[in-house]
């Protein structure tokens, strides 16, 4: 991910709108088109349903985009996209529970990102499914980092950049999460 083009087309958004009280469409399209992966990314991994998906992304957008004016560090807006597509996803699941229409998240885990992961440790001859489970039963942080690495195709400086903590710490996030899911996978019965 380019931080630098990102903080450009943020600035020159942001100048505009500040200038004329209008977003440079094509500007938008272009930041839009580079950071799509990051709100997309996060709401299969958070197990949001398909027909969910693109109504979330406009909304982190929507919400990224008007809080735009407030953004000090045009080079953030990855990492702030990152959060609010996570909030947003938290708020869906939350209203879920409480109306009653829990579904199982396994059921909406994607083709594409379990393929992705699965060929990176075909050699290991690890079933897809205990995989699945066993990263669905690691605490979110560690969830998060593996997820991000492996199937989000982020480095571990990006994923840092994203979840505004040091690539120190993303590395030994990495490290235990994969030994906790080590001890998962051998736990299976």
């Amino acid at each position: 991910m380019n931080y630098d083009l990102i903080a450009d087309i943020v600035g020159k958004i942001k100048l505009e709108y500040l200038r004329t009280g209008t977003w440079h469409e094509q500007s938008c399209i272009e930041l839009i088109d580079l950071t799509r992966k990051i709100p997309l990314f996060i709401c299969y991994q958070r197990g949001i349903p398909q027909d969910e998906v693109e109504d979330l992304i406009q909304s982190a957008f929507q919400e990224g985009f008007n809080r735009l004016a407030t953004l000090t560090d045009h080079r953030s807006f990855p990492r702030y996209l990152y959060i609010i597509a996570l909030n947003l996803c938290r708020q869906y699941w939350k209203k879920r529970c409480r109306s009653g229409n829990t579904i199982n998240i396994d059921d909406y885990i994607p083709i594409e990102a379990d393929a992705e992961g699965a060929d990176r440790m075909e050699s290991r001859q690890i079933d897809r499914e205990d995989l699945r489970d066993a990263i669905g039963r690691l605490a979110d942080g560690y969830r998060d980092v593996i997820c991000l690495y492996y199937f989000g195709g982020f480095s571990s400086t990006e994923i840092a950049n994203m979840t505004h903590s040091c690539v120190n710490t993303v590395t030994s996030k990495l490290g235990r999460a994969r030994r906790m899911l080590r001890r998962l996978m051998e736990e299976k019965p």
